[in-house]
């Protein structure tokens, strides 16, 4: 019978080599987690002052309502009837700041309230000096502007008696300047 010897390595060199091992992953630890390795790095200022926001500002004048023909109403007692008119007459001064701002001057329709709301149509027409201006408004177009609202129940609209007894509160409708891209 032959008889196999086994042969087991020394108790220091398991040690040895486990002290290896541990050393080894500490480095890779450290080197991979943002330990303690200093790494070569460099920054510039790549600014040249602070950049400052616009503004959309403005004042609105004041104004009147008339109807077709030209007299003044009082919206609270003004009854309309198909085929009439009332229109929103007043000014407008921008002051508009900002590189690329652009706005638009017109009637928030969102705001019309009432139950004739869904018969009138309107328009915002905008002039200065006597000449139209379209949207969108700009820094280089600031100033005083003259604003005519207009809201008309149309034939059209009667279809009956549908817009017969209704309303549209006037006191509720307001202009907006807002900005576009």
């Amino acid at each position: 019978m032959t008889s196999t010897a086994i042969t087991t390595a020394p108790a220091r060199s398991n040690r040895t080599k486990k002290a290896l091992v541990a050393g080894a992953l500490g480095v890779a630890l450290l080197a991979g987690g943002g330990g303690t390795f200093a790494s070569w790095y460099e920054n510039t200022t790549i600014g040249s002052g602070a950049v400052s926001a616009g503004h959309l500002n403005w004042t609105v004048g004041t104004a009147a309502w008339t109807d077709q023909t030209g007299k003044t109403i009082d919206p609270a007692t003004f009854k309309m009837v198909p085929g009439d008119t009332v229109t929103y007459k007043t000014t407008v001064t921008t002051d508009l700041v900002g590189t690329n701002l652009k706005a638009n001057l017109a009637l928030d329709n969102s705001t019309l309230t009432g139950t004739m709301k869904d018969f009138v149509t309107t328009t915002t027409a905008i002039s200065k000096g006597g000449t139209a201006i379209a949207n969108p408004l700009t820094p280089a177009t600031n100033g005083t502007y003259d604003v005519v609202v207009t809201i008309t129940l149309p034939y059209a609209a009667a279809n009956g008696t549908d817009a017969e007894n209704t309303s549209l509160d006037l006191s509720a409708i307001k202009l907006s300047l807002t900005q576009v891209q």
